[in-house]
């Protein structure tokens, strides 16, 4: 992997809250980037952030999917999908989600508080 192309992908995507020129090209270069390295899934979560930030919440919401499909352990994927099902009243699947990850990783002590909270707040 170039890390000096990861570097400009990641800072279009940054500059893409300025215009839909900047989010069109940051959307374009980061699929190009997933295409090329499918595995990485680093650039589905530059692209997931993207999408977040410009509303378009079903596909950022698949890009954290097929990060965490990819990569079980990608924390950062995990924490982002939670926030985004929460937020789009897709509440089961966030709570469904955060029991699978407290089961494969029950030492991640941010996530028990986590669900503790969702419990408590979605019922």
């Amino acid at each position: 992997m170039n890390l000096d192309y990861g570097d400009r992908l990641y800072s279009d995507a940054a500059y893409a809250d300025s215009s839909e020129y900047y989010y069109n090209l940051g959307v374009e270069n980061l699929s190009r980037a997933v295409e090329k390295w499918p595995r990485i899934t680093l650039y589905r979560q530059f692209l997931g952030v993207l999408y977040y930030n410009h509303k378009d919440y079903a596909n950022a919401i698949t890009c954290y999917e097929k990060a965490l499909e990819l990569d079980p352990s990608a924390s950062i994927s995990f924490r982002l999908l939670i926030q985004l099902y929460n937020f789009t009243g897709e509440r089961q699947k966030g709570l469904a989600l955060l029991e699978h990850w407290l089961k494969e990783h029950p030492e991640d002590m941010d996530a028990r508080n986590m669900y503790n909270i969702y419990k408590r707040y979605n019922r």
